[in-house]
């Protein structure tokens, strides 16, 4: 009887995958919660996105095991309506880094997660033609 034994070390990365892995470049908030740089806040950009974490490329240093706090800034035209003009969803949840190389910082996503909206109660007279980049820069 021929016995096959499959061995995890040998499947390639996308294999081994628990969600899918999409190339999207969406901006990102990243707060340190641990640390000496604790409470410092920067912005960067995903290279990678999942619904289990994300691959960044920066040149912004995160150290390795950091719990970190992420909100995560989409955009999409389904959600345009009156009290949301901007269509703008905001993940906001808890993450760790896994590792930092020269490809990137990997950042994995805790289970637990928030979902709001950017919502603008101002008349139509009154809202700016465009969302500025200061609005997503405050929050």
């Amino acid at each position: 009887m021929n016995t096959t034994y499959y061995i995890d070390a040998y499947r390639s990365a996308a294999d081994r995958r628990k969600f899918q892995r999409f190339d999207i470049n969406v901006p990102i908030r990243v707060q340190t919660l641990s640390g000496k740089k604790r409470g410092e806040k920067f912005f960067l950009k995903t290279h990678y996105l999942s619904a289990g974490g994300t691959l960044r490329k920066s040149d912004t240093i995160l150290r390795e095991g950091a719990q970190i706090r992420v909100k995560i800034f989409l955009r999409f035209v389904g959600l345009v309506t009156d009290t949301i003009p901007t269509g703008l969803a905001i993940i906001s949840l808890i993450g760790d880094v896994l590792r930092t190389s020269a490809d990137g910082t990997a950042i994995n996503f805790r289970e637990d997660y928030e979902v709001s909206f950017y919502r603008d109660n101002r008349t139509q007279e009154e809202r700016p033609s465009t969302l500025r980049t200061t609005w997503v820069e405050s929050h």
